[in-house]
């Protein structure tokens, strides 16, 4: 039942609604009555998205970008039911997320569809299509799974000494071959940068500074800091990179890969082969981004200040003067990352040897000490190859 009165030539509805509606349900009616009072069309969903879709085309955001915005969108609009701007709230958008939790969506995969159906929803607030932004307390459903899959752990002295000497031993995967992946795992690992930043490394990037070898992190849209960063890097590093460097070309990227390949996956199939655990007895999942706490981890654990490392990683805080002791600053950073490299390749091949004797040892392979052999990786197979004519064929140790 609704009345209508006047104040002052204003007009006033109060609706009184039927027993049992629900918040949800009054909602959706106050939005419909404020596009009637500004003169809105019925909220169409494909619009709106058509729109939200041109918005972020206008923002100049990568395909891939706006593609998988709009697929995740439409996907979690379809299993809440939503075929009205009306009807968009958290209720059913959570209850959504619930549904994809418990098909199996990880952590990961459940934040990426919250971003995007908040980042839609603000959309329409700011546009005018909607009076409130409907979904500003959506929270993501957390199973136990989901809490554990959260938890990333850093790289152990030996496991990130086995994934560098061991990954040139593998096969061409993932479009790099298996000695660009052991550079790119150590670039990450020795200067913390991100995998956005890593992938807009190109030739020219790789530079001296005041005759210290540098990495140029550019500023972009992508950077969380959105500046500028000269970052130092050990020498042994340099001439590496040099060298990739002067292959490739000044504008070209260092470490190519295609949009469809995860970093986390690649990572993941590289220590599988090598028999390094992807999860540790705690369940923590070493996936990409945790070269960068290893990063982090590793400078603490070798002496630098924490304002050195908040410096080195960029991780921004209004309440530290950054721009104090430069200089000192500058020199600090050296010292860190060439101790860090120096913790990194201390004994890196011993522990490639130890690994290697393990899977021998596991295959009921013995080979005489005093025969020119060298070993190689194929998959989870350990490949003897021998050099030159053995006048013996290799022993085989049976088991039992």
């Amino acid at each position: 039942m609704a009345t209508v009165t006047t104040d002052q030539n204003r007009f006033r509805i109060y609706l009184r609604l039927p027993r049992g509606t629900t918040e949800a349900q009054a909602k959706a009616i106050a939005v419909q009555l404020h596009r009637l009072e500004v003169g809105l069309p019925p909220g169409s969903v494909e619009k709106a998205i058509a729109a939200f879709v041109g918005h972020m085309q206008a923002r100049r955001l990568s395909e891939v970008h706006w593609t998988r915005n709009r697929s995740r969108v439409e996907k979690v609009l379809r299993i809440a039911g939503i075929t009205d701007l009306a009807q968009l709230s958290v209720e059913p958008i959570e209850a959504a997320l619930t549904t994809l939790a418990t098909n199996g969506a990880g952590l990961r995969t459940l934040h990426h569809y919250a971003t995007a159906i908040r980042s839609f929803g603000r959309y329409l607030w700011r546009r005018g299509d909607l009076p409130v932004d409907p979904l500003a307390r959506l929270q993501i459903p957390r199973t136990h799974e989901a809490a554990v899959e959260e938890q990333r752990r850093p790289l152990t002295i030996e496991e990130a000494q086995i994934l560098l000497a061991g990954t040139p031993r593998l096969e061409d995967r993932f479009g790099m071959d298996g000695k660009r992946r052991a550079l790119f795992y150590e670039t990450a690992i020795i200067s913390g940068l991100r995998a956005g930043e890593l992938r807009r490394l190109v030739g020219g990037d790789v530079c001296m500074v005041d005759e210290h070898p540098c990495l140029v992190v550019r500023a972009f849209l992508g950077t969380k800091s959105r500046r500028k960063k000269e970052m130092p890097i050990p020498s042994d590093l340099y001439e590496k990179l040099k060298v990739l460097a002067d292959g490739t070309g000044k504008t070209e990227p260092l470490f190519p890969w295609r949009d469809s390949i995860r970093l986390s996956e690649m990572l993941g199939d590289d220590m599988t082969k090598l028999g390094l655990k992807v999860k540790d007895a705690e369940g923590r999942k070493a996936v990409f981004h945790c070269l960068r706490h290893t990063f982090t981890t590793w400078l603490v654990a070798t002496g630098a200040d924490i304002k050195t490392v908040q410096s080195l990683t960029r991780h921004s805080d209004p309440r530290i003067t950054l721009g104090t002791y430069t200089h000192a600053r500058s020199e600090a950073e050296r010292r860190a990352v060439n101790n860090l490299w120096d913790r990194l390749h201390d004994g890196g091949e011993e522990a490639v040897q130890k690994m290697l004797l393990k899977k021998r040892v596991a295959a009921g392979m013995l080979l005489p000490s005093d025969k020119p052999y060298y070993e190689t990786l194929d998959g989870d197979r350990l490949q003897v190859v021998q050099v030159g004519v053995l006048p013996e064929p290799t022993v085989q140790v049976s088991k039992g």
